[in-house]
């Protein structure tokens, strides 16, 4: 009896049935277990097939991302390239992190991964819990390390090893860095406490007027957070005793806030209340990173809040000014406010920006003119004459310009609220609100929004004015431009193209992305220098110079 009549599976037996052989069944024997394989089954295959191939693509896509969000060098002509770290003979790291448990850890484990992970991958920073073996080699540490990165928070100056760490890298004449930590609940704690806890002996050395100029504040907040690594990059490359960065060079993260330029379509005009304190500086300072046509007024006029406002008018009724009235029955004095500080800011294509002040008036800290302005104590007739003339010279310049798109411009503080001059600021504020005007707010980080939200009047908040974005500011210079690149992008700004330099198309520029395979390692190796080549550096943004002790 053949087996080929059992379809070769199995075998025929003198009853006429066939035996199967395996797992083979069937009257025939033509049927086998992997031909019943059912829907689900294949469909669990194919689901990991697919799993498997998206986290493929995930991880190339994450891979390259990182890439393209390393650290860049630019040189004075715009040109890109990636960083070359060297080191001096007998440097092990290229920074050591000197900061106090628990209140500087998270700073130093952040700085710490985002550097020797993304920005500079073959840097070799220090930080204890890595590398730290023993107590006693925390001079030693020093010593192997090319720059010393400073995290000043709440009781630095009172921990016996950070103070060991600190006085070794005076004595060894090591560039310092010193970060601030601003968020108090990760123990930030203000500079005039930072001054009175440190010792006497080292007050002078870490807390000189350029030092203090180049403290870099440290924050959680992702824009300002890349600004401060930034600095802590440049300060390891011009440290590191490479002789292409003696001058501390510019450094930029491709894609970051601060190297995107915004430009505001049309005019805008900031308008500012001679009732709120600053704001008329503070706008001043952040219309200066802005492009486009802006535009910074110290008043809001009545074209803008209409006839309504008491914000009123004198000379030939039209000239926007601020009637104050002293207290005891003291004379009104006038403060000319938008014809005596307004400043008009017009793009300019090598400067971005340019400020053009009105000559005639000197503004204060709050947008008003000074008395010194004003006549500074001459008669009354040749006080109100001059006034009268200068609003209508102002009055000229603000009519041949149009005001274009206004936005009340608010700097936000606890106190704004308070006493006489907080009432006429939120009649201000109420005038624009009913007139729909746009608001741009602004507060400073010394400042918790939370207690600026309770200060603030209850009928503000029931008419909405925090529904805008309020955006937080420090007094630093490279803060001040994500500031404005923030408050651009809630007034509706849009990315430039033609002035990206991450879009242009030059031959010489370098895609940070391929800095890897075209030997960044290779140039980065650790190269013997002599340690008298240690660069003596002074920025205004990062002191590097090495401190000189008394001796």
């Amino acid at each position: 009896v053949s087996s080929r009549q059992c379809s070769g599976n199995g075998m025929c037996t003198l009853e006429g049935y066939c035996e199967c052989y395996g797992d083979f069944e069937g009257r025939l024997c033509d049927q086998s277990p992997s031909d019943e394989l059912s829907t689900a089954t294949l469909a669990a295959i194919a689901s990991v097939a697919v799993v498997l191939a998206a986290a493929i693509c995930i991880a190339v896509y994450m891979r390259r991302r990182q890439r393209k969000k390393r650290l860049v060098v630019v040189d004075k002509n715009g040109w890109t390239s990636c960083p070359e770290l060297t080191a001096a003979k007998g440097i092990t790291f290229h920074a050591f992190l000197s900061h106090k448990w628990p209140s500087g850890q998270a700073a130093a484990h952040a700085i710490h991964m985002k550097v020797t992970k993304h920005l500079l991958p073959d840097s070799r920073v220090f930080l204890d819990v890595y590398d730290l073996k023993d107590i006693d080699t925390l001079e030693q540490h020093i010593r192997e390390s090319a720059l010393v990165v400073v995290i000043l928070t709440r009781g630095y100056f009172r921990s016996k090893n950070c103070m060991r760490e600190l006085r070794s890298a005076i004595e060894e004449k090591k560039p310092l860095l010193l970060i601030q930590e601003l968020d108090e609940d990760y123990g930030g704690i203000p500079l005039a406490s930072l001054v009175s806890d440190c010792p006497d002996d080292l007050r002078s050395i870490l807390f000189t007027p350029e030092r203090v100029c180049g403290l870099v504040p440290w924050s959680r907040k992702p824009d300002f957070q890349s600004v401060a690594l930034t600095a802590v990059c440049q300060a390891i490359l011009a440290a590191s005793g490479n002789p292409k960065y003696a001058v501390p060079p510019r450094v930029e993260i491709p894609g970051s806030l601060g190297t995107r330029p915004l430009s505001l379509s049309g005019r805008t005009t900031f308008w500012c209340s001679c009732h709120n304190f600053g704001a008329f500086a503070l706008a001043q300072q952040l219309a200066g990173h802005l492009h486009g046509d802006v535009a910074v007024s110290a008043s809001l006029d009545r074209r803008t809040l209409g006839p309504s406002s008491d914000i009123g008018a004198s000379g030939n009724g039209r000239s926007p000014s601020t009637t104050y009235t002293a207290a005891a029955g003291a004379t009104a004095s006038t403060c000319t406010a938008a014809a005596g500080a307004t400043a008009s800011h017009r793009s300019d294509r090598s400067l971005g920006l340019s400020t053009n002040p009105l000559p005639e008036v000197e503004a204060g800290d709050d947008g008003c003119p000074t008395s010194a302005a004003v006549g500074g104590g001459a008669p009354g007739e040749d006080r109100r004459a001059w006034a009268v003339s200068l609003l209508q010279r102002a009055v000229r310049q603000l009519l041949n310009n149009s005001v274009g798109t206004p936005v009340m411009f608010l700097r936000l503080s606890k106190k704004m609220f308070r006493g006489e001059a907080g009432e006429r600021l939120e009649a201000d504020i109420l005038r624009a609100m009913e007139r729909g005007i746009q608001f741009a707010l602004v507060f400073p980080t010394t400042d918790r929004f939370s207690e600026i939200i309770d200060e603030t009047p209850q009928e503000l908040l029931q008419r909405g004015l925090y529904k805008n974005i309020a955006i937080d500011f420090t007094p630093w210079p490279p803060h001040e431009r994500i500031t404005a690149a923030q408050l651009a992008l809630t007034l509706g700004a849009k990315e430039d193209d033609t002035r990206s330099p991450w879009r242009r198309s030059r031959g010489a520029s370098v895609n940070p992305s391929l800095c890897r395979r075209r030997g960044w390692r290779m140039t980065s190796r650790l190269t013997r220098r002599n340690t008298s080549t240690q660069p003596h550096l002074s920025t205004p943004i990062i002191t590097l110079s090495p401190p000189h002790s008394d001796e």
